[in-house]
């Protein structure tokens, strides 16, 4: 097996479903992209945690980067851990910033850290996404029995924060820096501790069922804090039908929703992500500078938000399930 950053084989593992490759990119001395079962799924850059080469990631990272001021810790859960290719550019942008990462893979898990390793502070749970927000949202917030911390979590030779805190693919500086308006809970209380969370929950290339219907999304409402947002990446195709009800799952919770995909998914065939951003109180997404800076991106992407998502919609009804 290749060692830490070798740039001249690329590293095979084993995982609970299937098998993942490591692959080295020429083009950059310590990068790597992860695929399980043939499917991309991570890009990592050891050296520089602020390159992010998937453009569903950079539009993650956008809800993520205009939810505070510059630099400013927060405390995320991410749903689905991968390569933690976010996990890493919050940590390297926002210095002592409270993350806990949920995976249900410990061997995909175990295979990263054994290639590349993840800052010592990014907590690891592994455990199913929908159980762990339906413990911690529940009365006794306490980590589920069933979840265990990832032993595994060597740091990685780089693990001071970087400097480097610029805008993906522009260098133009952002004017938008304020922080979301939003600052009262929502109907479901609204009164958890986390200024985030990231849905970005995969079995192959879909989203499982588990975290895609209103339950899970008023459970992951409850777990916000005052003022917090939900980002959520999923895949789809033409006609977006599929994106269209998960928008309506969201704000069947949320007060404020907006769907971010690149305009070419809507007259193609080829599968591509989507990217939803919600929180609690209607008008407190930074719509304009969202929209700015994912039409700014390498790959532009446009975004639909109140009267024009319901239009977009087409009357697509939130997902209901049988959860409690």
């Amino acid at each position: 097996m290749a060692t830490h950053g070798n740039r001249r084989a690329t590293v095979f593992a084993r995982t609970t479903s299937g098998n993942a490759t490591f692959e080295p990119d020429p083009a950059h001395d310590r990068a790597w992209t992860v695929t399980v079962d043939g499917a991309p799924q991570s890009y990592v850059d050891l050296a520089d945690p602020a390159h992010l080469a998937f453009e569903y990631v950079r539009r993650l990272a956008t809800i993520l980067r205009l939810a505070r001021a510059p630099g400013v810790p927060m405390k995320i859960l991410h749903l689905g851990g991968g390569g933690l290719t976010l996990p890493r550019w919050v940590a390297a942008t926002r210095p002592g910033s409270d993350q806990t990462v949920v995976e249900l893979d410990p061997l995909l898990l175990a295979a990263v850290a054994r290639t590349l390793p993840w800052p010592p502070e990014i907590k690891i749970e592994i455990a199913d996404a929908r159980t762990f927000v339906d413990t911690q949202a529940s009365a006794d917030t306490r980590p589920s029995a069933n979840t265990q911390a990832f032993v595994g979590t060597r740091p990685s030779a780089n693990t001071q924060a970087l400097a480097d805190t610029r805008p993906f693919a522009d260098t133009r500086p952002f004017a938008d820096t304020q922080a979301f308006a939003g600052a009262t809970p929502d109907a479901d209380g609204g009164t958890g501790g986390y200024d985030a969370i990231v849905v970005d929950v995969f079995q192959g290339a879909a989203m499982p069922a588990s975290v895609a219907g209103t339950s899970f999304a008023h459970a992951a409402a409850r777990l916000l804090r005052p003022g917090g947002v939900l980002a959520m990446n999923l895949t789809d195709v033409k006609p977006l039908a599929y994106s269209r009800i998960q928008a309506a799952t969201l704000r069947a919770a949320f007060a404020d929703v907006v769907l971010i995909a690149p305009p070419g998914m809507l007259r193609g065939r080829k599968l591509g992500n989507v990217v939803l951003a919600a929180a609690a109180i209607c008008g407190s997404l930074p719509v304009s500078r969202i929209t700015r800076s994912v039409a700014w991106d390498q790959e532009p992407a446009r975004v639909w938000h109140g009267e024009e998502l319901t239009a977009f919609l087409g009357g697509a009804r939130a997902r209901l399930d049988d959860s409690p």
